[in-house]
């Protein structure tokens, strides 16, 4: 029998071209994602539209998320 191989989604693959970079630039991106997207987010959730707030708070998750997945090691293969 052939193993099937899984194709890695566009998004994965970018995300594991920031974990393999030097901590440096992890720093730099680091310091322009958050203040970037928590600014943007934060502007978002205090709107008076209800979506909006939704957006802001989704777009904040997203933001926290990827930042954590940047400093993950990323993983061998």
């Amino acid at each position: 029998m052939t193993k099937k191989t899984k194709k890695k989604s566009w998004f994965k693959r970018q995300v594991v071209k920031v974990q393999v970079l030097p901590w440096y630039w992890k720093m730099v991106a680091t310091v322009v994602i958050f203040f970037a997207g928590g600014t943007l987010g934060t502007q978002l959730f205090t709107e008076a539209d209800d979506v909006s707030m939704i957006g802001g708070f989704i777009l904040l998750v997203v933001v926290l998320w990827f930042l954590i997945q940047m400093w993950l090691p990323a993983p061998e293969e």
